[in-house]
């Protein structure tokens, strides 16, 4: 009866050059399924055993054709899941991800730019729409986060309407995001009460 090899043990008999291209292989292959942070990729290729030294050179194999790019991941994971969750909430995963504060400072600023001529465009096509409603992507994120929370109901008394509060920061809102959801949604709370602490 054969027993099968461990990965190590296959590792170990391949030629430095040889377990380069298996590297090289199989980060083409978790590159082909999802786009990935370079850290995310190193901690891929890592738990698969393979040594520091053929990460590296894997690793600059994929970025030399541009598969991997840490800027432009982080400007995608923005525009993915900017309108359910807040700013800081993105960063904190940005940076969980591996990604450095100026590629996610720079995702920010260019989603941002993105939106306003996108808001421009919207409002020279359709000149008539000026009374309409402008939210910041923060509000959005946090009125999208409250609905989702409400999920059609309305809260039940002040101490209910505390916690959908408190639950707002718990999702890195800030004070004014989240006065602005909860105007939007019509559920009424005395912004001269206690809140917001």
């Amino acid at each position: 009866m054969r027993t099968r090899k461990t990965r190590t043990e296959y590792f170990e008999q391949l030629s430095e050059e040889e377990l380069y291209r298996h590297a090289a292989n199989r980060a083409l292959y978790i590159l082909e399924h999802t786009d990935k942070s370079e850290a995310d990729l190193r901690r891929k290729l890592k738990e698969t055993g393979y040594p520091e030294d053929i990460i590296e050179r894997a690793v600059e194999y994929v970025r030399g054709y541009h598969y991997i790019d840490d800027a432009r991941f982080a400007l995608n994971y923005v525009r993915i899941h900017a309108a359910a969750i807040s700013r800081r909430e993105l960063s904190n995963k940005l940076l969980q991800k591996g990604i450095s504060r100026e590629d996610i400072d720079a995702a920010f600023s260019a989603f941002e730019e993105e939106q306003a001529d996108l808001a421009r465009r919207r409002a020279d096509a359709d000149p008539d729409g000026a009374s309409e409603v402008r939210l910041s992507t923060e509000e959005q994120a946090a009125v999208n986060a409250l609905r989702k929370k409400l999920n059609g109901r309305r809260p039940a008394d002040e101490d209910d309407k505390r916690k959908l509060v408190a639950f707002m920061y718990r999702k890195g809102f800030g004070r004014d995001a989240i006065r602005r959801a909860f105007d939007i949604l019509d559920v009424s709370i005395d912004h001269e009460q206690e809140y917001y602490q």
